[in-house]
């Protein structure tokens, strides 16, 4: 067990960044002082050493979901209660070329710290208030829900909505893209499935055994000779 000492900043969402070596991640912390750190490579073999490498700025209220790039491992986005998303590159030539060194006290003297600070590639502004949830589903598009009780569709080149979802008095507290398929967890327990390619008929099928939010959830896909089978896991904040 290690402890990853965040100078008093509370921690709103972890996320393993995989890079090219086996079994070595980076983690990152989405936390409650507008930053993401992100730690240097942990080999998840070993007992693993936590440490800041990274600090990514720019958010302006704390930060409360991550997801990673599904094909560019260096490459992440987090979405803050500020109403804003960022998209980050932590790769080795993007840091050196673009941060600035940390400097530090030892011994009474300045001295440059083994830690560097970035600011976002981009960023966008799609929602009203609080985004709850984000998910990198493909290169191009980014999925968002957010108290203002909408998911939002991103181009991420584009840096647009390509789509909203409005979920009317239901907050997105979760989601989870696979194939046409949006799991979209809420407040009252429930969890909604979606298809993308027919948003405007609604909910199409829906869930319930929780008490307290869906905060979180996966879904497994179960192939059978003539369709797809879909298996709902879910996390709930139980009284």
């Amino acid at each position: 067990l290690q402890t990853y000492n965040l100078g008093g900043a509370q921690v709103n969402c972890v996320e393993n960044l995989p890079t090219q070596e086996e079994n070595v991640y980076q983690v990152m912390l989405g936390c409650s002082d507008e930053v993401v750190r992100v730690s240097s490579k942990v080999d998840m073999s070993q007992t693993p050493k936590l440490a800041t490498n990274i600090i990514c700025e720019g958010h302006t209220n704390s930060i409360e979901a991550l997801s990673s790039h599904p094909l560019q491992q260096q490459q992440f986005v987090s979405a803050s209660a500020d109403h804003t998303i960022r998209i980050w590159n932590i790769s080795q030539e993007n840091v050196i070329r673009n941060s600035l060194q940390k400097e530090g006290l030892k011994n009474n003297k300045k001295v440059k710290l083994d830690i560097r600070t970035i600011t976002s590639e981009a960023s966008v502004k799609p929602h009203s208030d609080i985004i709850k949830c984000v998910q990198w589903v493909d290169p191009n598009t980014i999925y968002t829900g957010s108290f203002d009780h909408t998911v939002k569709v991103i181009d991420t080149e584009k840096l647009v909505e390509k789509e909203i979802v409005d979920l009317q008095e239901n907050v997105p507290l979760s989601i989870d893209k696979r194939h046409n398929n949006l799991l979209v967890g809420h407040e009252d327990g429930y969890i909604k499935l979606l298809d993308d390619r027919v948003f405007s008929k609604g909910t199409q099928k829906l869930f319930k055994s929780h008490s307290l939010w869906t905060v979180s959830y996966t879904h497994l896909t179960l192939p059978t000779i003539y369709s797809v089978q879909i298996s709902v896991v879910a996390v709930s904040l139980k009284k």
